[in-house]
């Protein structure tokens, strides 16, 4: 058994499968993986590619320019997160919190949003054109001329505020 006191796994990766020694708490090491808490950090240009982050929760962190193609963010809390420049090629979004998130410029090629909260989500230049929206709330959301949404998809009206 190895003894990880000393060591520092800051931004580390772990899985469901990942055993950990008795009485280990991943989330005081800043572990990615499933359940991972930060809030306010950035985590800009963070490699999490193909990362099992389901029911996390990164209350209003910054991944801009991050790489998380194919990441499993199911059921995760995404409050105000700046997705910016960010690529989320076939990550799954399904069923998460992503109130006030913040998309503009993002790759969202095959992104699942199925049943997501967008509410207040800012599209603005962003390209949904390939993004599944199914039963996906985006009342109040913000876009602009330069967003794409997927063929057949009437977006919710602006509000004139």
């Amino acid at each position: 058994e190895q003894d990880l006191t000393n060591v520092s796994l800051r931004y580390a990766s772990f899985s469901k499968e990942t055993r950990w020694p008795p009485d280990f708490d991943g989330t005081k090491h800043a572990l990615f993986g499933p359940g991972a808490v930060f809030h306010d950090e950035d985590l800009s240009g963070q490699e999490l590619n193909g990362t099992d982050l389901h029911g996390a929760d990164l209350t209003g962190c910054s991944l801009a320019d991050a790489e998380l193609v194919g990441v499993d963010l199911t059921g995760a809390t995404l409050t105000k997160v700046k997705f910016y420049s960010a690529d989320l090629t076939r990550a799954d979004l399904s069923g998460a919190q992503l109130s006030h998130a913040a998309f503009s410029n993002a790759t969202l090629v095959e992104t699942n949003f199925a049943g997501a909260t967008l509410t207040g989500a800012d599209f603005e230049e962003t390209d949904l054109s390939q993004a599944n929206l199914t039963g996906a709330d985006l009342t109040g959301c913000s876009y602009d001329d330069e967003t794409r949404w997927p063929e057949g998809y009437t977006p919710p009206a602006l509000s004139d505020d």
